[in-house]
């Protein structure tokens, strides 16, 4: 499955958020994840950052497109209009299941560590999903 895609947020104090969300399949399997989600900060978003909503963007696009954190890689990218002044940023993180009464309801996402990213790892990570 892969979309692109205007995504919006609950943010801190539950105010109205928007990023845009880019879900990319990893079709060679390679790397033991089967997703690629990018998180752009969207320049007119009014409301919490993708950074400090980390957890519930995790959370929501996992459960909108029923997706398991644990088997995607999760990128954040900032820029200011230009490739120059971009900045990309990987998140590792741990993932459980909450459940009630045996019934899913969300992921507990917790324990996030950045991994800055250049350009070119950035596009060898993309890259390396595709099959020719």
């Amino acid at each position: 499955m892969n979309w692109n895609g205007p995504f919006e947020y609950a943010g801190l104090g539950k105010c109205e958020s928007h990023c845009y969300l880019e879900i990319i399949e990893n079709q060679s399997f390679n790397g033991g994840f089967e997703h690629i989600v990018v998180a752009t900060e969207s320049p007119d978003n009014k409301g919490t950052s993708i950074t400090n909503a980390i957890t519930t963007l995790i959370n929501g696009a996992c459960v909108k497109f029923g997706l398991e954190p644990s088997r995607i890689v999760w990128v954040e990218k900032y820029h200011s209009g230009s490739l120059i002044n971009e900045t990309l940023s990987m998140a590792s993180f741990a993932c459980e299941p909450v459940t009630r009464g045996g019934r899913f309801i969300e992921w507990h996402i917790h324990g996030i560590r950045w991994h800055h990213l250049t350009r070119v790892m950035f596009d060898k990570l993309i890259e390396d999903t595709k099959v020719f």
